[in-house]
């Protein structure tokens, strides 16, 4: 039986998703506003698992097993306007002791305030663990490139391994492009270091590829029009098999992420969907397993801009649909030919493995086949390339190192440095260490 999962929402972005997700979760259990479960309709049968998100008051209300966290109120605000009486107010922190002031977009910053209020922050999360019988992951929403999901976030990833070593800890990371952050580098390698060492696995969601196909979608007249709908899509139908349990390995989360990271230090994963926000009508054209992973591994349904694939580690997908056991065979027989099918890495049992998703019976699908895959490939280091080129380009001036030390900061000019110049090397380090995985003998020269 799956255990229960517990979700961060850490930051504005980490807030907006967690918000969209939650949305999407509680149209997809019947569940209102006010916490009451609408009944089943007659026709439909599913079985359903509430309690692996949701937990159940004395009164049979139903809330989320969610915590959402940001340093200054106005976008948990605009949660809580908007549904009440569906969140446990003790789990909702905007600001501390009055002090509504953010993180200043200051990884520094937003770790500081961690560490000020560590107590508080650790007592939310040991509470909402505490309602749940066998916790089987943790996971986080939040963006590397500000303060608070930045800065906060890591501290929280750190103090999650600490105080939860068993449970696995999963992070949806928001990757910026282009922002008004003048230390946005400085803040993105630092919170890269934590996710290196403290995360599980990270899905890294590329804000360029997502904004692209939100603009797309818009000037189509399509009904979706936000990046924030695209992540809680993905996040959804990941995290649909163990709320409607279906055929395939992936009935618990944790053993999802176990079977896309068989190496501990390469965990970050590449999300793409079918059909693409841009191609609802031509959606409806991918109706069997074979269409959809074959949609699935082309370029434009990342979620994250990459130079290439490059090799394949490990794959799961997704597939919400009239799909059959028997079609899986002859699926992946085909996407074997596929020319956009990455080539397997040869030291291990590099594979595409489906999960089939369960429909809702709240909820009709946009889409006769829908898709959702997360792949472990060596192609994800282009993600962090571009990071390390705008570190190197500041760093190599000290440009901007002020924010970080100096008089009434965290650390000295001198220990500024320092951590910054470690936390660069730990990311160059994880894009070697991806490049060496693409050698027939990465396992058997000690990598």
């Amino acid at each position: 039986m799956a255990g229960e999962v517990v979700s961060l929402h850490v930051g504005q972005a980490g807030v907006q998703i967690g918000w969209e997700y939650w949305r999407r979760l509680t149209m997809e259990h019947g569940i209102e506003p006010n916490g009451t479960v609408k009944p089943i309709p007659d026709d439909a049968f599913v079985a359903e698992r509430k309690d692996t998100f949701f937990s159940e008051d004395d009164h049979g209300l139903f809330m989320p097993r969610a915590l959402f966290i940001d340093l200054e109120p106005s976008t948990i605000n605009q949660v809580d306007s908007a549904a009440p009486l569906l969140y446990n107010p003790d789990n909702l922190l905007r600001g501390i002791d009055g002090d509504m002031s953010g993180a200043g977009n200051n990884w520094a910053e937003g770790y500081y305030r961690g560490e000020k209020y560590e107590d508080l922050f650790l007592d939310m999360i040991r509470k909402e663990v505490s309602f749940a019988d066998s916790v089987s992951t943790i996971q986080m929403t939040h963006s590397i490139a500000g303060g608070t999901g930045s800065g906060l976030g890591s501290f929280l990833l750190e103090k999650l391994r600490d105080e939860y070593r068993k449970v696995p800890v999963v992070s949806w990371s928001v990757f910026p492009h282009k922002s008004d952050v003048i230390v946005q580098p400085y803040n993105c390698v630092l919170a890269l270091q934590h996710l290196i060492d403290y995360a599980d696995a990270t899905v890294v969601l590329g804000n360029e590829a997502i904004s692209r196909m939100s603009s797309e979608a818009a000037a189509e007249g399509m009904p979706r029009t936000f990046n924030n709908g695209v992540i809680a899509e993905a996040m959804s139908l990941t995290t649909t098999p163990p709320r409607f349990p279906s055929w395939g390995p992936g009935g618990d989360m944790a053993q999802t992420f176990s079977l896309l990271t068989p190496e501990p230090m390469l965990h970050f994963l590449v999300p793409s969907i079918t059909p693409l926000p841009t191609g609802y009508r031509a959606g409806t054209r991918i109706t069997s397993m074979t269409n959809a992973l074959s949609a699935l591994m082309q370029p434009d349904s990342r979620l994250v801009d990459l130079q290439s694939a490059g090799r394949l580690i490990s794959s799961v997908a997704h597939i919400q649909g009239n799909v059959k056991q028997t079609d899986v065979a002859p699926a992946l027989a085909a996407l074997k030919s596929d020319r956009h099918f990455p080539r397997p890495v040869d030291w291990c049992m590099s594979t595409v493995i489906p999960q089939h998703v369960a429909t809702s019976p709240f909820v009709t699908p946009r889409a006769r086949t829908v898709g959702c895959m997360l792949t472990n490939s060596t192609g994800v280091r282009h993600a962090f390339s571009g990071i390390v080129s705008g570190f190197d380009t500041m760093f190599d001036r000290k440009g901007f190192l002020h924010h970080f030390g100096g008089d009434e900061k965290k650390w000295s000019l001198e220990e500024a440095g320092e951590a910054l110049s470690c936390a660069a090397m730990s990311v160059k380090d994880l894009c070697a260490e991806y490049e060496k995985a693409e050698g027939s003998d990465y396992l058997d020269i000690g990598y």
